[in-house]
């Protein structure tokens, strides 16, 4: 979910704040992706220049195929349903490191996804 990231975790920690969990489920539905691009982005080194994992090949409207871009223009998505849930706010335990923190943050987010997603049936596809 966070690709080994620990920065949230080690702010909280530093800062003595909590994180608030928002997970969201069905903007993945909003376009239809072909690829996820992971040979390419991987032999573009973009994982390691700008860890970039993917470099998806998708389709919409009004731009057709495009490579990677959705996220940086408008499009129009497809129907879809979201359904989003703001958890309840998350302490670092005393002792727990970022990463031991980190954890346990997508542990209670990928819960969450499961059981927003449990009985979901996309729209198109």
């Amino acid at each position: 979910m966070f690709s080994g990231r620990t920065g949230f975790a080690r702010l909280a920690i530093e800062a003595g704040v909590p994180v608030v969990p928002v997970v969201t489920a069905g903007a993945g539905e909003s376009l239809l992706v072909l690829s996820s691009g992971k040979r390419l982005a991987r032999a573009l080194r973009l994982d390691k220049v700008l860890r970039l994992k993917t470099l998806p090949l998708s389709v919409s409207i009004p731009w057709g195929v495009n490579l990677g871009l959705v996220g940086l223009l408008p499009y129009l998505p497809l129907p879809t349903k979201l359904g989003t849930t703001v958890l309840a706010p998350m302490r670092p335990e005393a002792d727990e490191t970022a990463e031991e923190f980190a954890v346990r943050v997508h542990s209670a987010m990928q819960a969450e996804l499961d059981e927003l997603t449990k009985d979901r049936r996309p729209v198109i596809g």
